[in-house]
């Protein structure tokens, strides 16, 4: 379970709330607070026994004091989701990205998904680098797991911008931007 805290005295006292109605293990979760003070979080609802996992959208419309699970992000699947960060245009739109680990190469890679009726329902989810040759993720027995966490967010001219790391013999930061939420991308820069 994700509890929340929030003040409204500047950090005096603090009142807390269950901030998820997960079905398995909650974990790595972000959020976003909108002009109007709608607050959206995304979390990782992870089976821990098999690993399988989907995005799920958690909303607040009364300033943190409860929240309610309104949607998952993406089907749920066979393949690990890591550290889903969520983003809002100027118009609305819902964006969330996340980490998926590919379970046939073990390797992962960055996917998003939007919403234009404040999260209900989403799109179907896309992947960033579809030919990427690069793993975001690594495991091996001697070393723990390493994987990447990626950050989406909007300028103030609605940019929108996808910030990631790959291993490609050491870890490498990327970026890449769209300015028509989506549809195109810029080239890894």
């Amino acid at each position: 379970q994700i509890t929340m805290s929030r003040s409204m005295d500047q950090g005096m006292t603090w009142q807390t709330s269950k901030a998820s109605e997960n079905n398995y293990f909650s974990d790595k979760e972000s959020f976003i607070i909108t002009s109007n003070g709608t607050i959206f979080m995304t979390y990782d609802d992870v089976n821990i026994f098999s690993g399988a996992g989907s995005v799920t959208l958690s909303k607040s419309a009364d300033d943190g004091k409860t929240f309610k699970d309104i949607s998952k992000v993406n089907q749920y699947s066979s393949e690990s989701i890591l550290a889903p960060y969520p983003a809002v245009s100027s118009n609305n739109t819902l964006f969330v990205a996340w980490l998926k680990i590919i379970s046939s190469n073990g390797s992962g890679d960055v996917f998003y998904a939007y919403s234009t009726n404040g999260g209900q329902t989403f799109s179907k989810e896309y992947d960033l680098n579809p030919n990427s040759n690069f793993g975001s993720y690594s495991e091996s027995e001697s070393h723990p797991s390493k994987a990447t966490m990626p950050v989406i967010k909007f300028d103030s001219n609605n940019r929108l911008y996808i910030l990631w790391a790959e291993l490609n013999q050491t870890w490498q930061v990327y970026l890449r931007y769209s300015d028509d939420f989506g549809v195109h991308w810029s080239n890894k820069i």
